[in-house]
């Protein structure tokens, strides 16, 4: 090999080294945007199997997400690198895929740098390469397949049609609208296979490799989503752009349809585009059938779209990506060579300004747009603040989703405790000033219920700050009371209100004291049991109720219901109950505890929390589980708690209720 040819030789691993750093750039930043927040939250942090076997939002990027949570239990759940890692190792092997792929497709060395230079520099390709969702696995995947695909078509092997399935289904079990390019290119392989009447030598028909590969495929899928399809479908059918904008079929196929172009040719980068068509076209000219192929994976999955009516955002269709690049770096390169052979005077001219422009597109796209959008608030700081702030025996309640990370591991540690120890010395919420904390509002019978209001005096709200932007809120401080003992979700005596079932302790399985208490509803019909407590409970002062508890469903529904506190009322019809409004706070966090973590189903406890707020009186309260019809579940930890508000806080009107009582 030439001097030349050596450098020449170096010069796709230096772009693939440009693209790590590039994508590296930023890596680090505190997790949560882009949906990140979402994905941890419902899936990163869940079991293996809940991974595998649920699927309630689009967020579970299935094989992403077990990636992902493997990390976690590696590394924490706060480890951004760690978390980051899969998309990134998937990222950088999609470029050299990439250009793999190109080489084999246009036999030219020069139009694969270009492709893979493309690839690295771009900012869509950039972003997802450093944020923990699944669209760089899609990308890998999609380009694998593909080459795949290209290999078979040279020299079939069985060996290249289980890679080729492996791959496919992989790119589908990480995001499921990798369906269509599937079968899109499956379309375009066995249409190209006819037009040339390919037989590979050996007798092994490059057809039959093919029908094997997606009969494979096939059933790997159906065994894969056969506890999900349900949930798949319903998922897809609640995120289309059709019920998005419940408009005419034109019009949301149209949106689809430029939504992916501009995924594809971002802002600036739109200059790229038509390279993108000079490489179609002049590939008609010398490839033939395979200058079809990105028609055929773009129209393809639109056709799919609008007689299915089941379409995905325009970024569930990166599988594009791959061959739009290849595409475009074949354009650049055929361009720079017609201007060589009918400008050569000016070809440094042509060289200089090409360059230039991507420069100036790349600066805009990745430097300006994508790098300072990941400019975001270090979220390692804000748990720091909130453990050094925040007593380790004060409760936590985080007003808002988004400020979940990073406090979850505390909000965690804290309930836990709290339930073990039956105590609750103070509580304090974290929102980003006193009027986000005056209007929070958790959900009751999926509906607001607006805590402080008339409770609290927004003129008193004094807050600790914490990191990027968050205030903490204590309101209350050493003066609270345990309404139940420890072990009374197994020790009281439960009556069955409505519905057929057996009603047990659990010696062997608990959290928290002796027992935990075991409900199972037969087939049909809801359980639903109550126990009133022996005792009248007062409330001198306005105060808040906390009420925490477990529970452990033994079946795959992960529906459990939250315990109902109520007490009577006397109204001239009669004596009634009356439903507290508890209110679900730090809904959504998926704090769980298991023993052991690792394993595909750990046993794993659910802790949940609900607040409410008691004017001054005496109670005499009822508590009420249910338990799903067919099912079976385990209660433990049930805790109540009643917190006196500090009276510098109260509500003018309450304070001066409360002197006149004294």
């Amino acid at each position: 090999m030439s001097e030349s040819s050596q450098k020449y030789s170096r010069v796709p691993f230096a772009l693939w080294f440009l693209g790590a750093c590039l994508s590296a750039w930023g890596i680090n930043r505190t997790l949560g945007g882009w949906d990140e927040n979402a994905m941890l939250l419902y899936y990163g942090y869940s079991s293996f199997k809940t991974i595998a076997t649920t699927y309630f939002d689009a967020n579970n990027h299935i094989f992403h997400s077990l990636w992902v949570h493997l990390m976690t239990l590696c590394f924490g759940e706060e480890n951004a690198l760690a978390v980051r890692f899969p998309t990134y190792f998937f990222g950088l092997a999609s470029l050299w895929m990439i250009y793999l792929t190109a080489r084999k497709v246009f036999s030219s060395s020069s139009t694969a740098c270009l492709a893979l230079f493309l690839s690295a520099a771009h900012p869509v390709f950039i972003h997802y390469a450093q944020t923990a969702r699944g669209y760089s696995l899609m990308m890998f995947f999609s380009s694998a397949t593909l080459y795949c695909a290209l290999k078979i078509m040279e020299s079939p092997t069985w060996k290249g049609g289980l890679t080729f399935s492996l791959c496919g289904v992989l790119a589908v079990y990480t995001l499921p609208t990798s369906i269509y390019f599937l079968i899109a290119l499956g379309f375009w392989i066995f249409w190209t296979l006819w037009k040339r009447g390919h037989q590979a030598t050996g007798g092994k028909n490059s057809i039959a490799v093919f029908i094997g590969a997606y009969l494979l495929t096939a059933i790997l899928l159906t065994l894969l989503f056969l506890p999900l399809w349900k949930q798949v479908m319903a998922v897809a059918e609640s995120h289309t752009l059709v019920q998005q904008n419940k408009g005419s079929l034109p019009r949301w196929l149209t949106e689809l349809s430029f939504g992916i172009v501009s995924q594809n040719f971002p802002g600036w980068l739109m200059g790229l585009l038509p390279f993108f068509l000079v490489g179609l076209w002049t590939s008609f000219r010398s490839l033939g059938p395979i200058a079809l192929l990105p028609w055929t994976i773009f129209l393809v999955p639109l056709v799919i779209n609008a007689i299915t009516g089941i379409a995905g955002f325009p970024r569930n269709y990166l599988f594009n990506f791959p061959v739009w690049m290849l595409f475009t770096a074949e354009g650049i390169r055929f361009v720079w060579n017609e201007c060589r052979s009918r400008f050569p005077h000016y070809q440094k001219v042509f060289a200089v300004g090409l360059i230039t422009c991507f420069l100036a597109a790349f600066w805009k796209e990745v430097v300006v747009d994508v790098y300072k959008a990941h400019a975001v608030p270090d979220g390692s700081r804000y748990h720091s603040a909130l453990v050094d702030k925040s007593p380790s025996d004060e409760f936590l309640v985080i007003t808002e989703p988004k400020h979940y990370l990073y406090a979850r591991s505390v909000v965690k540690e804290r309930t836990l405790q709290a339930i073990r120890n039956n105590q609750v010395k103070s509580l304090a919420l974290v929102a980003e000033n006193s009027a986000q904390a005056m209007i929070y509002k958790p959900s009751f019978r999926d509906k607001p219920n607006r805590i402080f209001q008339n409770l609290l005096n927004p003129n008193h709200l004094q807050g600790v700050s914490l990191a990027g932007g968050k205030m903490l809120f204590s309101l209350i401080d050493g003066e609270s009371f345990a309404v139940l003992p420890i072990d009374f979700d197994s020790k009281t005596e439960w009556k069955i209100i409505s519905g057929m079932g057996t009603v047990a302790t659990e010696s062997n399985l608990k959290l928290a004291g002796a027992t935990a208490l075991r409900l199972k509803a037969d087939s049909g019909t809801d359980l639903v049991v109550a126990t009133q407590l022996s005792y009248a409970v007062s409330v001198l002062r306005p105060s808040l109720a906390l009420m925490l508890w477990a529970t452990h469903s033994f079946n795959d529904d992960p529906v459990s219901f939250h315990p109902i506190l109520s007490f009577p009322i006397h109204r001239p019809s009669g004596k009634q109950d009356f439903q507290v409004p508890m209110g679900k706070i730090n809904e959504g966090m998926n704090l769980t505890f298991s023993e052991s973590s690792f394993s595909w189903s750990p046993f794993t406890w659910n802790l949940k929390s609900t607040m409410g707020k008691f004017p001054v009186g005496s109670y005499q309260f009822t508590i009420w589980l249910k338990c799903k019809a067919g099912t079976e579940v385990l209660y433990d930890g049930l805790r109540l708690f009643l917190l006196d508000v500090d009276e510098d806080l109260l509500h003018p009107n309450l304070k001066r209720t409360v002197s006149g009582r004294n």
